[in-house]
């Protein structure tokens, strides 16, 4: 398996030597931005990138997206939200724009208003990856596990489906079953996916897993680690002692 480090230098060379062709390529400064955040971390040139591809198209629904992106990052779930919702009215079918207002809805406690937008990203495509688990996880935060687990059913089949079901279990008080699913998935997915098995952790009452999980994250790059902040998942590690270690490493202070 390539990791992340090997994909992503080319693709930031690539991005880099575009805007020297032009450096008035509003989705080059985009695609600049989604880099330092996802993998470099850098929120000095994630800022600058977006700056100027706002500056150049202040409409451009992929520039408005990645400010939303940076500021759900950063913890700045207020504006994250205007971004957001400004980068869906502008492109209504990227459904990733749905994802992340949904997420920073989740984060603000505004659960009945995650699960209205992703009801509109379902109406738009309702066999898109990853958008009932981000619904479930809205009907957990409710309180709603059975609804929650009927969501996990309706994931397409892979790795989306089989973490909504684990957590929606361990949420029903299925031990044995999420059980058995998350150690399939432990052996499926522990290189891909670093930062959602810290959060199943969280769902399983082991802290000390968790800070483990997010450790690797943050040495594999993993992008998942944008949601750090805004995790409902993650919310039981909020005063524990080994979090600023973690903030740290991401380069938030």
């Amino acid at each position: 398996m390539l990791q992340r480090a090997e994909v992503m230098a080319p693709a930031e060379a690539a991005c880099n030597h575009a805007l020297v062709l032009d450096d008035t390529l509003v989705d080059g400064y985009s695609c600049k931005a989604n880099l330092c955040i996802a993998f470099n971390r850098d929120w000095t040139q994630a800022t600058h990138a977006i700056e100027r591809a706002l500056q150049l198209a202040p409409s451009n629904a992929r520039a408005v997206l990645q400010a939303g992106n940076l500021a759900r990052t950063l913890g700045n779930f207020e504006q994250a939200a205007d971004h957001l919702r400004q980068a869906v009215s502008l492109d209504p079918l990227n459904l990733t724009g749905h994802i992340w207002l949904a997420n920073v809805y989740i984060a603000l406690g505004r659960f009945e208003d995650a699960v209205n937008i992703m009801h509109q990203a379902l109406d738009l495509n309702p066999r898109r990856v990853v958008l009932n688990t981000v619904l479930a996880n809205a009907l957990i935060c409710q309180g709603r596990y059975e609804a929650a687990h009927e969501r996990g059913l309706m994931e397409p089949a892979g790795f989306w489906q089989d973490f909504s079901m684990i957590v929606s279990l361990y949420a029903l008080n299925r031990q044995d079953e999420a059980d058995q699913r998350f150690n399939a998935l432990l052996e499926t997915y522990s290189e891909e996916a670093p930062f959602q098995i810290a959060e199943i952790y969280c769902a399983r009452g082991e802290p000390d897993q968790a800070f483990a999980w997010l450790e690797r994250s943050c040495a594999l790059h993993d992008n998942g680690l944008v949601q750090l902040l805004g995790s409902s998942w993650l919310k039981s590690l909020h005063n524990d002692s080994r979090r600023p270690a973690i903030l740290n490493k991401m380069n938030i202070h």
